[in-house]
């Protein structure tokens, strides 16, 4: 069972219960245990906010800085050195998948 709490423009305020079939299969909600996950190649490596910028996200691959700057509707990201191939590869595949899977969206690479 869930909730919504409504707040009337008077300040009144309604508590609505709703069963769990009230939403179709195609209503999500945030994973955050993927969310924890985004720009990272495994576990150990999780990426963490540039307290100097605003959406800005750095992570260390093989000991070379990736910084992901989100903006409303694209993600940048800067490799500040040389990842391997195959690391840029996964990087960018997990990153896309975990985009998609939050987004409920396609998202893809643009060069």
């Amino acid at each position: 069972m869930g909730s919504v709490t409504i707040v009337a423009p008077d300040g009144a305020i309604e508590l609505l219960d709703y069963s769990p079939d009230v939403f179709s299969p195609t209503d999500f909600h945030t994973d955050f245990d993927a969310l924890a996950t985004l720009y990272c190649i495994d576990p150990a490596m999780l990426a963490c906010e540039d307290k100097r910028s605003y959406n800005v996200y750095r992570v260390e691959i093989d000991g070379i800085l990736v910084r992901f700057m989100e903006d409303r509707f694209f993600v940048s990201a800067m490799v500040e050195g040389r990842l391997a191939d195959e690391r840029l590869r996964s990087l960018q595949q997990n990153t896309l998948a975990t985009l998609c899977q939050l987004e409920q969206a396609e998202w893809h690479i643009v060069d």
